[in-house]
């Protein structure tokens, strides 16, 4: 899969570990996918992201930084930010 054929969301949540702290939170998915379903894709997808992206399930990703940094360089990747996928998240993701 290609950068340029996804859509992203960066925000600050709750660690899933617990903590006071909260962590860079980034959600990927397929555009196409999003704009016909209306739903994140739940695969894992084949994405070379750098090292500071850990994979915590298919799309969902703890960014090693800030979310300013995490939306840099998804941007410079190719990544989109898509304010409807931002809504969706926003409105269907529990923290």
């Amino acid at each position: 899969m290609k950068f340029n054929d996804c859509i992203f969301v960066a925000r600050l949540t709750a660690s899933p570990w617990g903590g006071e702290d909260p962590v860079t939170d980034v959600v990927i998915t397929p555009r196409a996918y999003f704009e016909e379903h209306g739903f994140m894709y739940d695969q894992h997808m084949e994405l070379d992201l750098p090292e500071s992206f850990d994979e915590l399930a298919e799309g969902m990703f703890l960014f090693d930084g800030t979310v300013e940094e995490a939306t840099a360089t998804l941007e410079a990747l190719g990544v989109e930010f898509d304010p409807a996928f931002a809504d969706f998240i926003e409105n269907t993701h529990e923290d």
